[in-house]
């Protein structure tokens, strides 16, 4: 039985979120990934920056043939750990680990070849605003082919 593609595609998002490091190039180094959505304060300290996965909705294009093109939302949440009370640092901090995070997601758009594109839809964030630190939601779409008789 083969394995469900977005079962698959969420392993290489985990993996390559974790390859974020400052010694392989990178501004920052994450600390953690998730698939999970979590607040702010339910992450120690110890663990951020910390990146959870969230999958979202689903929207299908029926094709010829039996196929079926899923376009799925994805959300990335970001926390970033507070550096000083200087918001201007907390947005450059904020923004180094936005670079980072589309860097490497660019790296490979196919998530593995699970995937036909991987994009960034959109972005929100507190621009290091929080006392206790900083944050960000990333939205993702993930474009793969599932046919109707199996995922």
């Amino acid at each position: 039985m083969a394995v469900n593609p977005r079962r698959l595609i969420l392993a290489n998002l985990k993996e390559t979120l974790v390859g974020i490091r400052e010694a392989d190039g990178y501004k920052t180094t994450v600390h953690d990934v998730e698939i999970a959505a979590k607040a702010f304060a339910e992450i120690k300290t110890s663990q951020r920056p910390w990146i959870g996965i969230v999958p979202g909705r689903e929207d299908w294009t029926y094709q010829p043939a039996g196929g079926i093109r899923s376009t799925w939302n994805v959300a990335l949440i970001i926390h970033q750990a507070r550096f000083t009370k200087d918001q201007d640092l907390q947005f450059d901090r904020l923004n180094e680990m936005l670079d980072d995070v589309v860097a490497i997601l660019n790296v490979d758009t196919t998530r593995g070849g699970c995937a036909v594109m991987t994009t960034i839809a959109g972005l929100e964030s507190d621009e290091g605003a929080n006392e206790g630190g900083a944050g960000m939601v990333i939205r993702l779409e993930i474009v793969y082919f599932r046919t109707t008789g199996a995922s």
